[in-house]
């Protein structure tokens, strides 16, 4: 292996090596010096130069809405040994030849606004580190702009609730629909009445019933409904509680769980 020197008479224990080809591979020693002679020479381990990154991975849509659009990729395999510093988002309305710049983004995902219903879009998404950009990667299909109907799903994550009495409790229901649904809770039949321990919480995605210092009033089948212009979809929850009692003079604890249901209340 022949070497080239590349400094002669350097006097700090650093250096900066110039003018190497970008993607190239370069091996390094360096040889100490004084007034006896020259040292054994230490090696560096393969120094691969940096490089423009590859194109990024899959591209998927995660959302559509009337006037936007949310995708979501995956990191490059290779990011050309210098850190990303973020992606290009271009888009090219059907039939025009010129891709736009629409959203540069330092995460795996972006939302691209301001489109217009019922439009195809093609799209596209870059790599960027210091040394330039990646081949484009585009999105598999052009997207057409166009609001997303979906009947209510409710995940129900269980069935039945336990919680010592005096606990408290949170029931998180995960669901989906589109458009954004109504979300409604009865207990026992009637509806849900929320007071200074009973709460309701609802976000886009799930639901939740947060109950703090659980008694024998809280005990039932609750139920969700999640509702929206296609479809009503709806699910029951049971919940008990525990009660603990401990017998003094024989030292022995005795767990009882009652399971109130809605026919012995």
């Amino acid at each position: 292996m022949a070497f080239t020197s590349v400094c002669t008479h350097c006097v700090r224990n650093s250096y900066i090596v110039s003018d190497l080809q970008e993607g190239g591979r370069y091996y390094f020693r360096v040889l100490a010096v004084n007034e006896l002679g020259v040292g054994l020479p230490a090696f560096t381990d393969l120094v691969k130069v940096s490089e423009a990154p590859l194109p990024p991975g899959k591209i998927v849509v995660e959302d559509i809405t009337r006037h936007s659009v949310t995708l979501s990729w995956e990191k490059p395999d290779h990011d050309g040994g210098s850190k990303i510093t973020s992606y290009i988002v271009e888009m090219q309305p059907k039939g025009e030849d010129k891709w736009t710049l629409c959203s540069q983004a330092k995460a795996l995902e972006a939302t691209i606004v301001g489109l217009t219903t019922g439009e195809e879009y093609s799209f596209r998404v870059t790599a960027v580190n210091d040394k330039g950009k990646s081949d484009a990667k585009a999105l598999a299909a052009p997207v057409v702009v166009k609001d997303i109907t979906m009947e209510p799903n409710i995940n129900l994550l269980f069935s039945t609730y336990s919680v010592k009495a005096g606990d408290d409790l949170k029931i998180d229901v995960p669901f989906k629909a589109r458009p954004q649904p109504e979300v409604s809770w009865k207990k026992d039949g009637h509806a849900l009445k929320q007071t200074t321990r009973v709460n309701v919480v609802t976000s886009k995605t799930s639901s939740k019933v947060m109950i703090k210092d659980a008694n024998k009033e809280d005990v039932g089948t609750y139920e969700i409904s999640v509702t929206n212009a296609i479809g009503t979809k709806t699910a029951e929850v049971s919940k008990s509680l525990q009660w603990f009692k401990v017998c003094v003079c024989t030292h022995l604890i005795t767990l009882i769980t009652i399971i109130f249901r809605k026919s012995t209340i």
